[in-house]
């Protein structure tokens, strides 16, 4: 499925992010090589794959925090955060 050569593209990371349900355009991947190795290659290795993945845990968490934050206001108008 893959070709191992220490670095995965676009395509690649396309086809990964697919394997687990994550769908995203081209454009979206591009733009998260490019976050990741601002070097312009085209390609990230498994370091900056590490990148790519703290910040999808980093806005998860803050989307859960923010989503039961409003859950519980529903209930409890006094919270204050």
């Amino acid at each position: 499925l893959f070709v191992y050569t220490g670095f995965i593209t676009s395509e690649e990371l396309g086809e990964l992010l697919s394997c687990l349900g994550l769908n995203h355009t081209e454009a979206e991947l591009q733009a998260m090589i490019e976050e990741a190795a601002p070097d312009g290659n085209g390609a990230i290795d498994f370091h900056e794959f590490l990148t790519i993945a703290h910040n999808w845990v980093i806005r998860d968490y803050h989307d859960a925090e923010e989503e039961s934050i409003e859950a519980f206001q529903l209930f409890d108008r006094e919270l204050i955060y």
